[in-house]
C-alpha cells in the first residue's frame, strides 16, 4: 500500500525530491544489495524491487513522468528483459523468444544477412564511445522505411511487454544512462502502454466468446 501510494504521489508531483528518494528506498528494500569491491566506488541507490511487489506498468509510469533515461531490466525464471527508455519515451524492448530487430529483417526479406552483418560490424563502437542505433544505420544507408523500421520496433516491444506480463515472479532494476539524443525511432510510453491493455482487452474477450 505504501509503494503504491508514493508512485501514485510521484505520478502527481514528479518533481517532488522527497517522495522521489522514500520511493526509491522502497524498491530497494526488494533487491539483494550488490557487493562493491575495493576497486569499485560505491554506486548511488537505483530503483529496484520484486515483480510480487510492483506492477509493471506503474514502474514505467514513474520512469516515464520523472523523464528518466536507461533501460529497465527484468529478471526470472524464464530469462532476462530489457525495456529502454530515453528522457520518458520508449525506444525498445527485448525479452526471452522475441526476435530481435536484424532477425526480424532478415526474415521478412527486407534486408539482405551480409547487408545487417556489415551494420552490426560497423556498430560496434571504439572504446568510450556510445554505439550507433541500428535502426539510425538501417535509416542512414536507406536499407528500410522510417515506418516499416517503426512498426518492426513497435511489433517488437509488445511483444516483449506480452511476455513480461505474463511473469508472475522475478525481479527488476533500473539502470540510468546520460541523456543522450534520441534513437530515430522513439514512442510515447504512456500511449504504448494504453495501446497494449486495449489489445491484451480484445485478445480476453475473443478467448471469452471463442469458449462459450
Amino acid at each position: 500500500g505504501a509503494r503504491r501510494a508514493l508512485l501514485r504521489a510521484a505520478a502527481l508531483d514528479p518533481d517532488d525530491e522527497e517522495i522521489r528518494l522514500a520511493l526509491e528506498e522502497l524498491m530497494a528494500r526488494d533487491a539483494v544489495p550488490r557487493p562493491v569491491t575495493q576497486e569499485e566506488p560505491s554506486i548511488p541507490l537505483s530503483i529496484k524491487g520484486s515483480l510480487k511487489s510492483f506492477q509493471l506498468f506503474d514502474v514505467l509510469e514513474f520512469l516515464r513522468l520523472q523523464q528518466k533515461t536507461g533501460a529497465l531490466v527484468l529478471a526470472s525464471r524464464r530469462g532476462a528483459a530489457s525495456i529502454r527508455i530515453v528522457k520518458g519515451a520508449l525506444t525498445s524492448a527485448s525479452a526471452p523468444g522475441i526476435k530481435r530487430l536484424g532477425e526480424a529483417l532478415v526474415e521478412q526479406g527486407l534486408v539482405r544477412k551480409g547487408d545487417l552483418d556489415r551494420l552490426l560490424a560497423r556498430q560496434q563502437a571504439p572504446d568510450g564511445e556510445p554505439a550507433e542505433a541500428l535502426g539510425a544505420l538501417l535509416l542512414q544507408h536507406k536499407l528500410v522505411a522510417r515506418e516499416t523500421l517503426a512498426k518492426l520496433v513497435l511489433d517488437q516491444v509488445m511483444a516483449s511487454l506480452d511476455e513480461v506480463c505474463a511473469w508472475s515472479e522475478g525481479s527488476f532494476s533500473f539502470h540510468p544512462a546520460d541523456d543522450a539524443a534520441a534513437p530515430p525511432v522513439v514512442f510515447d510510453l504512456q500511449e504504448v502502454m494504453l495501446e497494449f491493455l486495449r489489445a491484451s482487452d480484445e485478445r480476453k474477450h475473443a478467448m471469452r466468446v471463442t469458449s462459450r
